[in-house]
């Protein structure tokens, strides 16, 4: 029998630190769980973000490199694991891909969309992404329903700080040793534990892009990923359409 309780503080509050410390002392035990965070918003201020961060809610399995899709591992970092190359089409079983999402994406990052995503996209002259085909790896065919969206505008590297990435909510500092910070650049922590932060400059003015530098690591199917971003205008148009399976946090400009 295990009872569960929900503590509900804001930011700032004192609490917190006391909080931290008890967390801290049984984190390691069964106890401890990765939280999952959601930022509330109203409506003005998603609304007058001039950028969003889109987050992909849903991921299935198994992933595209486990059904036959070929990477070129060549281009590796060898230090952090990103890099590798995706060299053939996707293969995936896309009975697993969420029939209720129009965006989501496998365990390992591999982003798919469905065929509304895409006519949404091309009918509205969005820029940014291109929309490569799926395998059904039952069938051998390409799939009319679901394709794979690879996203080609950026925003460049994230502005650090104010970004904040470190292992969890529960270890603020940003880790001390460096075990998932990449020295060449590659990737920027574990998690991203704040808002995100771009450089105005750095973005090409496509109306989705993703971050230069990444999050997380390369441990078996795992891979790390770059964060996406919407502009105002698309984010406007994908809550009009009723696009399903993401939801958004405010990205700030400096």
């Amino acid at each position: 029998y295990m009872e569960t309780r929900k503590i509900v503080l804001d930011g700032d509050d004192p609490k917190w630190k006391s909080i931290l410390n008890i967390i801290r002392s049984v984190k390691t035990g069964s106890s401890y769980s990765w939280p999952d965070t959601k930022r509330i918003y109203s409506k003005d201020e998603l609304e007058s973000a001039k950028f969003l961060q889109l987050i992909i809610k849903t991921a299935f399995e198994p992933c595209g490199e486990e059904l036959g899709t070929i990477y070129d591992e060549s281009t590796v970092c060898p230090l952090c694991g990103a890099g590798r190359t995706q060299v053939s089409e996707l293969i995936l079983n896309v009975r697993k891909i969420p029939k209720k999402r129009d965006i989501s994406s496998s365990i390992a990052d591999e982003w798919v969309v469905s065929d509304k995503f895409v006519r949404v996209f091309r009918g509205n002259n969005m820029a940014g992404a291109e929309f490569l085909p799926v395998i059904d790896c039952k069938k051998g065919e390409v799939s009319t329903k679901y394709f794979q969206i690879k996203i080609t505008g950026t925003v460049g590297r994230s502005a650090k700080p104010p970004t904040q990435f470190g292992i969890d909510l529960f270890d603020l500092d940003i880790d001390e040793k460096g075990k998932y910070v990449c020295p060449y650049g590659h990737v920027s922590g574990f998690n991203i534990l704040s808002e995100l932060y771009i450089h105005k400059e750095n973005w090409d003015g496509s109306d989705i892009a993703v971050t230069e530098d990444m999050i997380g690591q390369r441990m078996g199917l795992l891979v790390p990923k770059p964060l996406i971003v919407i502009s105002q205008r698309f984010y406007r148009i994908l809550k009009k359409e009723k696009i399903r399976g993401f939801r958004e946090e405010v990205v700030h400009v400096v």
